[in-house]
């Protein structure tokens, strides 16, 4: 059975539960497997040379992740496998992605869960190996009928699993149909009822075994830094601060790369960097680096995974394949426009102040574990084993992250970050808070610093927590918000006119630079070129369709009231497809809101166009 990579990544890492489709040329067990479930057991793996990915990069991100699992939190804990990585103790981890050389198929699975029946007379059989399935029929029409799988396991929140068996099921005392509720029939008439206790104590439940909430698996998604060496930066305390200062506009981009590369050259010829590097640049190039210490000269205090982001920003800005202007010259070209004033209009008001297509952008999706039932302790009701489970191999002792890199293409879209600050002055939820007049690199310090912006906030499965009410709560809530809004209205928009499944395009959010990626998450699509093409053709009619088609919902306006303008028909993705699972989202954001009856008023980011 053939599947995308990205299909592999969420469907069907190791310990998933999944569904086999056979190839036509297959034949004995793979044919009569078809249509069964198999849980997938181990993929066919390659380790990835350190050299190239950054995975501090990536450990980093996993971090948050692990530190919400504390044991400390009721039954709330994590594989010990994790442990190390807490400790920074980051080589302690496997990269692997599936080896392409490898023969046969690339991910292995054996038929799960073991208990057939049949629907005419209910009997009973288990799987004791795979090829049984071959012998998995029934006489009693006198057609040799084919018994079908039953689809159901039992589920711990602890991460474990359990076919139906033997013991707890005697397949000459029981019937089954499960037409009827409980399933199983005693030959007496009266119903069969089952209950099982996992090892770690909880009670399991009966899930269907394709079921989503048996298998969530933690993804977190980044771009390959390596190429341009910032990222070797990002370990030395004067390489941050020549970062930041790039990322606020004190310096230019070519005396960025200047500095960039005396630093680089100095930690080459001096294995004493860390200790002299500050008399080194006093002394060799103080003009040039103008790199002095923090007490002469003020620079906002950034989290290194803030750093990361914005290396990752940098990295596709770079990418550039049709920038704005050319796009808009091809469409007055083709005769979609009078003027050239009328896109500058529709940016204007949908407050971009950039846009571009990029292409060859490395994106690496990492898989570094999972949970079941739950996607978050929070979804917890009461006292359970709560478990982050590890992937990992027999005899290992460390953890397997599973890795998809992807080579593709997108859309970046810079949001005017003057009007996202604007929009914070003017939002009534921050009355109490001042926000004073700025210039064009105190509001570069804003946006990276930890004044108003906190991306560890920002839980993959949780809305962001405004409880205390917070200035940074409230400004990272409202940006994030109305950038991830924006996101999904291009994506349905971009999916619409590329031809492209919205599964099959992914987001990434920049909160500290204010911008949006939207990408092909397959390589066919990059392959295909289906969003640069649209980009180069159609930015007018993309632009348009992305305010109208997304102003009014199906559901209005009671989705508008109810849901604050987020519901199932316009603003949610395919889990896959959204970095935040459909958090955080509300279209009054973008078009305004005013609950009759009341004084409550939300201004709308973007004008009427």
């Amino acid at each position: 059975m053939k599947r995308s990579e990205s299909q592999s990544l969420y469907n069907a890492l190791p310990e998933a539960c999944i569904t086999y489709t056979s190839n036509s040329h297959e034949s004995g067990v793979e044919k009569y497997a078809d249509g069964k479930i198999l849980k997938i057991v181990y993929w066919k793996v390659k380790k990835i040379d350190k050299e190239d990915i950054y995975y501090p990069k990536i450990v980093s991100q996993i971090l948050p992740d692990l530190k919400c699992f504390s044991s400390e939190d009721g039954g709330v804990s994590k594989d010990k496998l994790f442990e190390h990585l807490l400790s920074n103790n980051r080589d302690g981890v496997n990269f692997l992605e599936i080896d392409p050389y490898s023969t046969g198929s690339q991910i292995i699975g054996h038929i799960f869960p073991k208990m057939f029946y049949c629907r005419e007379c209910g009997k009973i059989k288990f799987l004791k190996d795979d090829k049984d399935v071959l012998n998995m029929s029934c006489d009693c029409t006198g057609k040799n009928e084919r018994m079908y799988q039953d689809d159901r396991i039992w589920v711990c929140s602890c991460g474990n699993i359990y076919s139906i068996d033997e013991e707890e099921v005697k397949a000459n005392e029981l019937k089954y149909y499960p037409r009827i509720r409980e399933g199983f029939i005693k030959k007496d008439g009266s119903i069969y009822k089952m209950q099982k206790k996992c090892k770690c104590g909880n009670m399991c439940t009966l899930e269907n075994a394709t079921d989503p909430r048996v298998f969530y698996p933690r993804i977190i998604t980044s771009v390959k830094l390596i190429e341009n060496k910032e990222v070797d930066l990002c370990e030395k305390r004067n390489g941050e601060r020549l970062i930041i200062k790039k990322i606020i506009g004190k310096i230019s981009d070519e005396e960025f790369e200047k500095m960039k590369n005396d630093l680089i050259e100095k930690e080459v010829h001096d294995t004493k960097l860390d200790e002299d590097l500050d008399s080194i640049i006093d002394i060799d190039f103080l003009g040039n680096l103008n790199l002095v210490s923090s007490k002469e000269e003020e620079l906002p205090e950034v989290e290194k995974e803030t750093l990361y982001k914005m290396l990752e920003y940098i990295t596709i800005k770079r990418k550039v394949l049709t920038d704005m202007e050319t796009a808009i010259g091809n469409v007055k070209k083709h005769g979609n426009i009078n003027n050239e004033i009328e896109i500058y209009e529709m940016l204007k008001k949908l407050k971009i102040k950039n846009i571009s297509s990029v292409s060859d952008i490395e994106i690496i999706n990492t898989a570094y574990g999972y949970t079941r039932k739950y996607k978050s302790a929070d979804e917890i009701n009461k006292v359970e084993n709560f478990k982050l489970r590890a992937f990992h191999g027999k005899d290992s002792t460390i953890p397997d992250f599973y890795n998809i890199r992807t080579k593709t293409e997108g859309i970046i879209i810079d949001v005017d970050k003057r009007a996202l600050y604007n929009y914070l002055r003017e939002n009534p939820m921050l009355d109490q808070y001042i926000f004073k007049e700025c210039d064009d690199e105190e509001l570069n310090k804003s946006f990276l610093g930890k004044k108003y912006f906190d991306i560890g906030l920002i839980e993959k499965f949780n809305e962001i927590n405004i409880e205390n009410g917070s200035m940074v709560r409230l400004c990272t809530k409202i940006i994030y918000e109305l950038l991830h809004t924006i996101s999904h209205m291009f994506i349905n928009t971009i999916s619409e006119l590329c031809g492209i499944n919205k599964s099959s395009l992914g987001e990434i959010i920049f909160l500290n630079a204010g911008a949006i990626l939207v990408y092909s998450k397959t390589s066919q699509g990059a392959a295909l070129g289906a969003i640069t093409h649209m980009f180069d053709k159609d930015l007018d009619k993309m632009l348009m369709k992305v305010y109208r088609d997304n102003k009014i919902c199906t559901f209005d306006p009671l989705c508008m009231k109810t849901t604050e303008g987020s519901c199932c028909a316009c603003t949610y993705l395919d889990e896959v497809a959204c970095e935040h699972f459909n958090k955080d989202l509300s279209r009054r954001l973008l078009y305004g809101y005013e609950e009759e009856g009341t004084d409550e008023r939300i201004i709308n980011f973007w004008e009427e166009i």
